[in-house]
């Protein structure tokens, strides 16, 4: 799963796409997010998490953070 944002620096939406394509893999569009990253300020981020679930095929909040 790609995960990209409408106005990522650098990436562009299209080139995530691109990324996505070439892989086989979906592509989910996060919207105006700028580039995402842990150092983005964006603190826990429900939809992040909604989609790292999706990926690996749990639920929100069945996903621990390890022992």
């Amino acid at each position: 799963m790609v995960v990209a944002s409408t106005n990522d620096p650098y990436a562009a939406l299209r080139m995530a796409e691109g990324l996505a394509a070439a892989w086989g893999s979906d592509i989910r569009v996060a919207g105006e997010l700028g580039h995402l990253t842990a150092a983005s300020g964006r603190g826990a981020w429900p939809q992040g998490r909604r989609l790292l679930a999706e990926l690996v095929g749990t639920t929100p909040g069945a996903c621990s953070s390890g022992s």
